[in-house]
């Protein structure tokens, strides 16, 4: 099955060439027009992201897992919280990084 984004669903960084997008927010399209009920359906699967103003669209293929640890350490105790991730990356090297918690 073809799962398809809109570009304008993901935060891009130019320093890191990267898009980044929440799981839950995330809205495929099917080859029949129609959107998918679930938030991100091609799991771990390859993917396509459209700009529908250019017309152009690049497929992505997963790369890895990752936990990713975030710190906070201006009150006394501190805490700490931990994302998944998935990222993936396209033919020409742009990253992008799906946030899953």
């Amino acid at each position: 099955m073809k799962y398809t984004y809109d570009i304008r669903q993901f935060k891009y960084n130019k320093e890191t060439n990267t898009l980044y997008a929440e799981a839950f927010n995330l809205e495929a399209q099917l080859p029949d027009g129609s959107t998918h009920q679930d938030p991100f359906p091609s799991g771990r699967g390859q993917f396509y992201v459209k700009n529908h103003e250019t017309g152009n669209e690049r497929r992505f293929t997963s790369l890895k897992e990752q936990t990713v640890k975030y710190y906070d350490n201006h009150e006394e105790e501190g805490w700490t919280q931990e994302f998944t991730q998935w990222v993936f990356e396209s033919e020409d090297g742009i990253k992008c990084v799906v946030n899953l918690d």
